[in-house]
């Protein structure tokens, strides 16, 4: 009894460490303190032979706005829905459902971009 008591005073801990660092480590607006939204923003798709430009915007209701543009690699580490691993996919299969081509994919414009799934933004 007394070591289920110590498993569930752990998790307990776990999750609200987790929880804080999640809040702590959230950016936010320098002006008035608020949680930054994020949008994505894609400048030029890449291709098999050179990397693509996708700017991230995170702003704020006051009027912040921050960019940052980075490097969109063609082959991207994913990972696996509803199974454990990672797999490597090229970039337009992230986009299946959207069906982006190459010529409008500069001036895509999206709440929530699929280039950043399994790998950091910035």
């Amino acid at each position: 009894m007394e070591a289920i008591v110590i498993i569930v005073g752990a998790l307990l801990i776990l999750y609200f460490v987790d929880r804080l660092i999640k809040y702590l480590t959230t950016p936010k607006c320098p002006k008035c303190g608020k949680i930054l939204l994020t949008r994505y923003k894609l400048l030029k798709a890449p291709t098999p032979f050179e990397d693509g430009l996708e700017e991230k915007i995170m702003y704020c209701e006051c009027g912040y706005e921050k960019r940052i543009t980075y490097e969109v690699p063609y082959w991207k580490i994913v990972r696996k829905e509803g199974l454990r691993g990672f797999e490597v996919v090229p970039w337009t299969k992230l986009y299946e459902e959207e069906e982006v081509d190459q010529a409008t994919a500069e001036s895509k414009d999206s709440e929530e971009s699929p280039n950043t799934t399994g790998q950091g933004a910035g």
